[in-house]
């Protein structure tokens, strides 16, 4: 369908399959498998290295294969970037082969670079993805006198572009905090952490008690910082608080009898989850 239409929403699905539903799937080491994702579990998941009828390992190899065909794309004319992750190709725009680079720091901010080396100097439009999530959009490139247009999700840029250019993007990626359709019943009350198209999780490796039992506050500040054995991943900081399982002797008691305390705790990117001996997690945290 994106193909057919070059419509953004499309994309918007993908993406977030992509960085979520997707790799989830497969361990960081790349050993071991899930059939599927779950949203919540109370530590009886884990992946394992094979199954008996293995659809799963053999497609996310060949997705992974052929990912660059999901993060740009072109027409005789047009050169899409619908995913800027790190990347380099070549298409032939308008008879010109034009060879092009992507360089930034996606997914775990927004701010990143293309550089296109046409043949020779060539009219083309640069179509560039900008995301749902975007908060804020900043664009530089050098004698851009005028906006670009914005279509079906895409800034373009449409000029005579020469060897070396660079368009600078900048989505100004901040954390975020969403809520679920209420058609959902079972997020009702809760919200999950975002980062860009990243969705985070609360594993109990990271928070040392049960995230079933942490209620977030969602209007504190929110830090980026790293996981303990996850290299390269950028974990996120809330703050909220931990009901206490105390003894009191009674299996029901009067609203407020549970004791409380304040905590800062680190969430990780849902993707990596599970990656270091089974436990407890949690996508859609309670608000405290």
């Amino acid at each position: 369908m994106l193909e057919m239409t070059g419509n953004g929403d499309y994309v918007e699905v993908i993406e977030r399959a992509l960085y979520n539903g997707t790799i989830s799937g497969i361990s960081l080491d790349g050993t071991s498998f899930y059939y599927d994702n779950p949203l919540e579990s109370r530590g009886q998941h884990a992946r394992v290295p094979w199954f008996t009828c293995a659809c799963c390992p053999p497609n996310i190899a060949r997705l992974i294969g052929n990912v660059g065909s999901y993060l740009a794309g072109a027409s005789e004319s047009d050169l899409y970037i619908h995913i800027p992750a790190d990347m380099s190709g070549e298409v032939t725009l308008n008879g010109t082969k034009v060879r092009f680079e992507i360089t930034g720091g996606y997914p775990w901010n927004g701010k990143y670079q293309i550089q296109v080396f046409p043949e020779k100097p060539t009219t083309f439009a640069l179509r560039v993805r900008i995301p749902d999530w975007a908060i804020e959009v900043n664009a530089e490139l050098p004698g851009l006198e005028n906006p670009a247009e914005y279509e079906d999700g895409y800034a373009v840029y449409n000029r005579v572009w020469t060897k070396g250019e660079v368009l600078t993007i900048d989505l100004e990626t901040e954390p975020t905090w969403v809520e679920a359709d209420p058609r959902v019943r079972d997020d009702l009350g809760r919200t999950a952490l975002t980062l860009g198209p990243v969705v985070y999780c609360a594993e109990e490796k990271d928070l040392g008690f049960a995230p079933q039992l942490l209620a977030i506050d969602s209007e504190a500040e929110i830090e980026k910082t790293t996981a303990d054995g996850l290299p390269g991943i950028v974990a996120l900081k809330v703050e909220g608080v931990r009901e206490l399982e105390e003894e009191l002797g009674e299996l029901y008691r009067p609203l407020g009898s549970t004791s409380v305390e304040s905590v800062s705790v680190s969430l990780i990117p849902y993707f990596a989850w599970n990656n270091r001996g089974a436990n407890s997690m949690l996508v859609w945290l309670r608000r405290s």
